[in-house]
């Protein structure tokens, strides 16, 4: 799924370090949205939590790409993962696309089928989240995914770790996950 390209925001919030970001959101979001939006702790732990049953991932698609850098002659290898996380079989709650490169990543998501939130908790790597953006809008790709219709939640962000940038993350959420949330 080519979800960069068919997500239509109409509605985004810029979050940099040079912005207190933290007013940006009280302003416009309420407090459980804020909560699942821009969290520090683990999304599958909440999920698993608010839906009192495991919380299982479907792997989409995982393939090397070439990434070209601002830097003249510098272009890296970068492995692009497509998942849903389910509940259920049938009821896919999270779509999400992650960017990383192998040699940085401390763990295996080649090998793993987990989520990459439980794999980094489970290997005891000391991460944190760096949010880059909390946004609102359309994709019939993932209105057809969640058999839903209508406006869909999505964040990007960084996992660091010792000062390195992880991986990078689109997640989109499913409106029925905000409901958990009474939103």
């Amino acid at each position: 799924m080519n979800i960069n390209k068919s997500f239509i925001k109409i509605w985004e919030v810029a979050l940099n370090d040079k912005t207190d970001y933290y007013s940006k959101i009280k302003k416009r979001l309420c407090r459980n949205l804020q909560v699942l939006l821009i969290s520090d702790g683990s999304l599958t732990n909440n999920l698993n939590i608010l839906e009192a049953v495991p919380i299982s991932l479907q792997l989409i698609k995982q393939e090397e790409q070439l990434y070209y850098s601002s830097i003249p002659n510098k272009t890296s290898i970068f492995t692009a993962r497509e998942i849903l996380l389910t509940h259920t079989k049938e009821k896919y709650i999270i779509f999400a696309k992650s960017y990383y490169q192998q040699n940085i990543l401390p763990i295996d998501l080649i090998k793993n089928n987990k989520p990459l939130g439980k794999l980094l908790i489970d290997s005891e790597v000391e991460i944190y989240r760096k949010i880059h953006s909390i946004y609102y809008g359309y994709s019939s790709i993932l209105e057809k995914k969640f058999q839903y219709q209508g406006p869909i939640w999505g964040r990007s962000y960084d996992i660091l770790g010792n000062q390195k940038i992880l991986t990078l993350i689109h997640e989109f959420f499913h409106p029925t996950v905000l409901k958990k949330f009474d939103i």
